[in-house]
């Protein structure tokens, strides 16, 4: 999926990568409160996923991250641990993980399972495929539907406020550049957002 966004000008970035984590990620957080000690966050070196590994950092959980040996720096910057997945398999290095945050679907969707514990909860985004049998009965998922709405703008708000989070834009194109943005965005090794300015 083509993951750019569309900047205005310099200050009118679309927040949608906030707000998705904002309604996915952020309202099961809350509501386990501290029985979340430990997640995993898939691709935390894109948009998504750097949101996702600042907003649990700022809640105080450890938080451990597949990436490209590239972004393993990346990754810790915005407070994970990175598990550098050309090197190992984060099937066979994690256990006993509490909540999986996953972007990706397909292999890592399955092999996530493997690493939660009894217990242990999902949460899917723009994850694709996604089986409709679950291999574990003891683990819950959850695909909520993510649409624009004012709560979530305003808990946003909240939280760069408060320096819990920040934007982060990787790569900027310009509009007669879309392919190239469409590349590096299918590559699966963007940092940070990719923005597409339509002047």
């Amino acid at each position: 999926m083509f993951s750019a966004l569309v900047q205005a000008g310099d200050d009118d970035i679309d927040p949608m990568d906030m707000l998705e984590t904002a309604q996915e990620l952020i309202p099961v957080v809350r509501k386990k409160g501290a029985q979340i000690v430990i997640l995993l966050v898939h691709a935390g070196a894109g948009g998504v996923g750097a949101f996702a590994l600042q907003y649990c950092r700022s809640r105080g959980a450890i938080t451990y991250s597949t990436c490209s040996t590239e972004n393993a720096s990346y990754v810790q910057r915005w407070g994970g641990e990175p598990i550098d997945y050309s090197k190992v398999d984060f099937a066979e290095e994690l256990s006993d993980i509490d909540l999986v945050y996953d972007t990706m679907g397909g292999d890592i969707h399955l092999k996530s399972y493997d690493v939660l514990k009894p217990g242990g909860m999902m949460v899917c985004l723009n994850a694709d495929p996604i089986p409709n049998e679950k291999p574990r009965d003891d683990i819950s998922v959850e695909i909520p539907p993510v649409g624009y709405e004012r709560e979530g703008v305003d808990r946003i708000s909240e939280l760069v406020l408060e320096r819990a989070v920040q934007p982060t834009v990787g790569t900027v194109f310009f509009f007669d550049q879309a392919i190239d943005a469409y590349r590096l965005s299918e590559s699966g090794h963007a940092r940070g957002k990719i923005v597409l300015r339509m002047k």
